[in-house]
Formats: C-alpha cells, structure tokens, sequence
C-alpha cells in the first residue's frame, strides 16, 4: 500500500513502503477485527526534514508494510502555545534545556493537537531512529484501544521500571500488558487517543522539563503508564538528534530545586502505591474487554 510523507503544512512531498519480522503465535487479523469495531489510526514518524539519512534508513525498514504512514516534520525549537521559559527549567529540572530538547517537546504537542481535530480515533507516534515489529504494529492499528480506556499505550521504554502485570494474554499469547510505575522515559513510540490527547496537553503546556520526563507523571497527566511487552518497537543504534546535553550534571544544586526534585521522588512513590490499588478494577476492564 503507498505510504505519504506529509509536512505541517499538509504537503504531499514524497511516497514510499515496509516491514520488520515477526514476533511469536499471534492470532489471525481478521479474527481481532470480527470481534471489534472498527477504527481509525494515523501513524506518524517525527522526523527532522534536514535529517534524510534517518529518514531514508526508516522507510527502506517500512517497504512491506500494508499501513500508511507519514512523517512529521519534527519542530526546531518550541512554538507557541507553549511557554518556555529558562529560568523556571533551571528551578524545576536543574538545568535549562536545548533546543533539541524543546524542539522534541514541540514536536509530538503539535501532534496532540492536531489528533483533538481529525478524524482519526487514535495516533501512533513514532520517532525516526527505531525499528518496528510492524506485524505487531498492524494489530495495534485496527484496535480501539479507548474502549478499553487504554488512553496512552507506550511501545517502548528506555530504563527498567517497576511494572504491576495488568495482561498476561493481551493482545496475543504471552503478550503483556504492564502497568509501569517508576521512571522508564522514551518517547520512540506510543500510541494515544484522543481523550489521552486532551490530558497531555493539559498537563504539558508549560515546557518545564524534557518531553518524556513531563508525559511519565501520570499523577499530573491522569493517564496511567501503560505498556506493551516484548516491545514494539526498538531504539536504533544512532546518535541523537536531541544531543547529549541532558545527561550532563545538573547545574542548579540550590535548595530549591533539590526540594521540588525530592518532592517528585515522594509523589511518583504515593502515586505507585495508588497505582497498585487499581490495578485490580483495571484488570477487570481489560479481561472483559477481551471476551466481548
């Protein structure tokens, strides 16, 4: 199926396909969809429109996939509506951040926006320097996942997290639907829908610190932190486009900061435990939206 490359500004500006191999014993698609109604997704890959070896790398990994999918022109800096401000980064993450790190942040909010505006049910927003299992990919696509107030689904995560198992089954056998409760960062893919859409941008429209730190506090987004094992998607061996400006030490080391950053650590241990004590009612709401 051809696949577009769409700009901001809604440009048709290339066309291209592809697919990564399997995972295990996966029940058949069309099965899934007599069980479900159907519905609408849009895959887009964030992507720098000066960075045409990734996106070349990307699409020649994308030739056999059925599913449409465009890139995003990712954002060079932040635009508004969202505020910036240096000095209050400085306050509450020790540090200001890069233009990557804001152009990054920009990038996947303008996303959200534009998701509360379309058609479509749910987006899967993807980075440009993972590869994709898109057989698992295809499943994911054709799901509601709302129905299942399933409202952000993370496709891979970068550090070990503490988990509560919610799925054992979920999408196919020994496909996992977890539950995570640490700080596991990565924005290299997830999918959202629109109410989840409405609850980032509530809660991200002041850039204080890096887009995946600011989407894992689900205590401030209201959206738990749900993920899918084995992953969907892995991170590519690439440098990075943001830079390594965010694993330098931290500048600010006054009292303040460290107070807000011990706060945080009290909060996301608070919110855990809250966490593991609806866990059961979640469960219950999966495993019946499976069998129906």
């Amino acid at each position: 199926m051809k696949q577009t490359f769409i700009d901001r500004d809604n440009r048709i500006v290339a066309a291209g396909r592809s697919i990564f191999g399997g995972e295990g014993p996966a029940p058949p698609l069309s099965a899934t969809k007599e069980k479900r109604v159907t519905t609408t997704s849009r895959i887009f890959v964030i992507s720098l429109k000066s960075a045409l070896e990734r996106r070349d790398r990307f699409s020649k990994r994308a030739e056999s996939t059925g599913l449409d999918w465009s890139f995003y022109d990712a954002h060079t800096d932040a635009y508004a509506p969202l505020n910036y401000s240096e000095e209050r980064a400085v306050r509450v993450h020790g540090r200001p951040l890069s233009t990557g790190e804001r152009g990054c942040y920009s990038s996947h909010f303008s996303l959200w926006r534009q998701l509360i505006e379309d058609e479509a049910d749910q987006y899967i927003i993807l980075e440009d320097d993972v590869i994709v299992n898109w057989r698992t990919l295809e499943r994911l696509y054709s799901r509601p996942l709302a129905e299942e107030q399933l409202h952000y689904l993370k496709l891979h995560h970068k550090f070990p997290s503490k988990y509560i198992q919610l799925s054992g089954d979920w999408l196919f056998r020994q496909c996992f639907l977890l539950e995570l409760i640490g700080q596991p960062y990565g924005t290299q893919g997830y999918i959202i829908t629109r109410e989840g859409a409405r609850k980032m941008i509530a809660a991200c429209e002041q850039i204080r610190r890096p887009i995946d730190d600011q989407i894992d506090r689900f205590w401030e987004t209201g959206l738990p932190l749900l993920c899918i094992f084995p992953f969907v998607v892995l991170e590519d061996d690439a440098p990075s486009e943001i830079g390594a400006a965010r694993f330098q030490p931290k500048q600010d080391k006054r009292r303040l900061g460290y107070a807000i950053e011990l706060m945080d650590r009290a909060t996301r241990r608070a919110a855990g435990f809250r966490s593991r004590l609806s866990a059961a009612s979640r469960r219950r709401l999966i495993r019946s939206s499976v069998l129906n």
